[in-house]
C-alpha cells in the first residue's frame, strides 16, 4: 500500500474499528488488526491504532498497550500520534473510582509513562495526542490531580490536554 492507496487502507482499518466498537466480543477484530500494528508504514499504523484502541474502548489490554507503546516510542509523527490515541482510548475511564484496584494503579503508571514521554519527544501532533490521550485516561475520575499537572505545563500542547483532561474527569 502506498499513496493514496495507503491512506484509503488506513481508513478502512479505523472504520472496521468504528463498525465494532459496540460488539468488542462478537468479532474478534483485535486479531485482524494486530498484524497491521507491526506494519512499517506509518499511515497502516496509525489506523490500526485508532480502530484497536475504538474497538477495545476501556479494555486496558495489556499486549495492546505494548504494541502500541512500541508504536510510539518509535517517534514517527504519523504512527506515533496513532498510537497515543489507541492508548487513551484502549485505557479510557480506567483512572475512575469504580475501576478495580490494580488498573487504576495500572492507569496511574501509564498516564506518568506518557506524562514523560511528552517532554521527550519534539513532535507537535504526537504531544498533542498524548495530551488528549491523558483526558481520555482520566474520563469521571473526578480527580484533578493530572489535569492540574497538564495545567500548570509550560507546554501549550500539554496544558490544551489539560483542560481536556479536567473536563472529561467530572462527565458523569
Amino acid at each position: 500500500a502506498s499513496g493514496v492507496a495507503c491512506f484509503a487502507e488506513a481508513g478502512a482499518l479505523l472504520a472496521l474499528g468504528l463498525i465494532h466498537a459496540d460488539q468488542p466480543a462478537a468479532v474478534d477484530v483485535k486479531s485482524y488488526l494486530a498484524p497491521f500494528l507491526d506494519c512499517p508504514l506509518p499511515t497502516l499504523q496509525h489506523g490500526a491504532s485508532l480502530a484497536v484502541g475504538i474497538q477495545s474502548l476501556g479494555a486496558a489490554d495489556e499486549t495492546l498497550t505494548e504494541a502500541l507503546k512500541a508504536i510510539l516510542y518509535s517517534d514517527d509523527a504519523v504512527a506515533g500520534e496513532g498510537a497515543a490515541l489507541g492508548l487513551g482510548l484502549l485505557w479510557m475511564g480506567t483512572m475512575a473510582a469504580t475501576t478495580a484496584g490494580d488498573k487504576r494503579e495500572q492507569a496511574t503508571a501509564l498516564a506518568n509513562e506518557l506524562k514523560q514521554y511528552a517532554g521527550e519527544t519534539q513532535h507537535e501532533k504526537i504531544i498533542r495526542a498524548l495530551g488528549l490521550a491523558l483526558a481520555l485516561i482520566t474520563f469521571q475520575s473526578q480527580s484533578v490531580e493530572i489535569p492540574q499537572i497538564l495545567l500548570a505545563s509550560t507546554d501549550p500542547l500539554m496544558r490544551y490536554g489539560g483542560a481536556w483532561a479536567m473536563a472529561m474527569a467530572f462527565i458523569a
